[in-house]
């Protein structure tokens, strides 16, 4: 596990009806880490919208990672305390602790910020999120949900997959130029699943009970993740059924690379499967 507090400048967090998004930005790096992390949302975190910034600013003389700059995978556990005698009722500036946990292209990642500064001034402008004052204490969870477990069954199918440039972190110019001259040479077609050693195969929907298809589903994101594949999830399908979707759909589709994304993300989403979503476009 990699916790990422001790670079943390600041950042942005979003509520999904199937996930969460936003960004965050490292010590010494001009540019953001955005993230989209499908899972489940404790209801009572739903439609939020907040600015974070660390209290302190961060002093480890640690190298900083580097992370690929788009984030995917599945949401592990997202938590939220606010201050009970915070100042900032009225302006919807306050003080807590951010807990954000998921797994992706770069493994078992965790944001932890015991003192932070939370602004939710944007309510005020979106009546939709959630005021300040309904966010007192904590809500939903500020432990981790991926244990070794979890980690092993994902690793235990690695991707098939080189560097761009081994030792070194490829420029997106230089990505979408291999990715255009693959597109070029007509290469055979090679499967998700066969892109791992071993291939993928995952249980089936109805041999698994609610709990281990939570887990299941969990480990499914996780690997997609290592290949950059988001998964954008819609309102009308239930979990079975996007698990269900992922098998029958994500997992032996074409995957056009033959080294491992760092910059460009492939997008998945399940409203092409979905009969209510096919009726809203019609």
């Amino acid at each position: 596990m990699l916790e990422l507090g001790k670079w943390i400048m600041g950042g942005e967090i979003r509520t999904l009806p199937r996930g969460v998004e936003g960004g965050f930005y490292l010590k010494g790096c001009s540019d953001p880490v955005q993230f989209h992390l499908t899972g489940p949302v404790d209801p009572a975190l739903a439609d939020l919208n907040f600015v974070f910034e660390a209290s302190a600013r961060p002093q480890t003389g640690d190298p900083r990672p580097i992370l690929a700059p788009q984030q995917v995978g599945p949401l592990g556990a997202l938590g939220l305390t606010v201050d009970e005698d915070a100042n900032g009722a009225n302006t919807g500036t306050n003080q807590g602790r951010i807990f954000l946990e998921w797994y992706g292209r770069d493994g078992h990642l965790v944001i932890d910020l015991p003192e932070a500064l939370l602004d939710f001034s944007d309510f005020e402008d979106r009546p939709t999120v959630k005021r300040p004052d309904a966010l007192r204490g904590t809500i939903g969870s500020h432990s981790c949900r991926f244990h070794d477990a979890f980690q092993q069954r994902v690793e235990a199918h690695r991707p098939n997959l080189q560097e761009l440039e081994p030792g070194k972190t490829p420029s997106a110019l230089q990505e979408i130029a291999a990715r255009h001259e693959l597109f070029e040479s007509n290469q055979a077609a090679v499967s998700v699943a066969k892109r791992f050693d071993p291939p993928l195969r995952p249980p089936e929907a109805q041999a698994l009970n609610d709990s281990e298809l939570e887990f299941e589903l969990a480990v499914v994101l996780a690997q997609l993740a290592q290949l950059q594949i988001q998964v954008e999830v819609c309102d009308h399908l239930d979990w079975r059924q996007v698990y269900g979707v992922l098998l029958e759909q994500t997992v032996p589709s074409e995957f056009p690379c033959d080294f491992k994304p760092f910059h460009t993300v492939e997008h998945f989403g399940t409203w092409d499967f979905c009969s209510e979503c096919s009726e809203d476009t019609i």
